[in-house]
């Protein structure tokens, strides 16, 4: 346990002397803050634009339900749309360097590959402790003069 805390210091010590020689100060930490409030923003975008679209659906085109796939299809396009208008507001506002918005692609993309790994994980255990309990309860079934003769 000390060792992980001596490789913690370590590695925040060596991120403080990094930071201070490059003129971009704090880029990890800004695309952090960048992405969260992007999240939290797209979040709120969505769920209205699902609450007003799905009324404006049923009320106005008389859509089916069948048709869902275009209706979210159509909401994630919108939710861009606005995502990209909101990053231009923030540019004009605080400029946005090449290695925070690389920095956010990053964060998204290893965020991405560790929920598929981990649900890959957790998906194989689930089938295995699936069987395992189909044998248990097949073997109960059996005595041991079945299988001895």
């Amino acid at each position: 346990m000390t060792i992980t805390w001596l490789l913690l210091v370590i590695m925040v010590a060596v991120g403080i002397i990094a930071e201070r020689r490059k003129k971009e100060r704090f880029a990890f930490f800004k695309a952090l803050l960048l992405l969260a409030f992007l999240v939290v923003l797209s979040t709120l975008f969505f769920i209205i634009a699902i609450i007003l679209l799905y009324f404006f659906s049923t009320a106005v085109l008389k859509m089916a339900m069948g048709s869902l796939f275009v209706l979210y299809g159509l909401i994630i396009i919108l939710a861009g749309i606005f995502l990209f208008v909101v990053l231009k507001g923030v540019a004009r506002w605080q400029p946005l360097s090449n290695t925070v918005l690389t920095l956010i692609e990053y964060y998204i993309q290893w965020s991405l590959i560790y929920a598929t790994i981990y649900q890959i994980i957790f998906d194989n255990l689930l089938k295995r402790q699936i069987a395992i309990n189909k044998l248990n309860t097949s073997s109960k079934h059996f005595s041991h003069k079945d299988f001895n003769g």
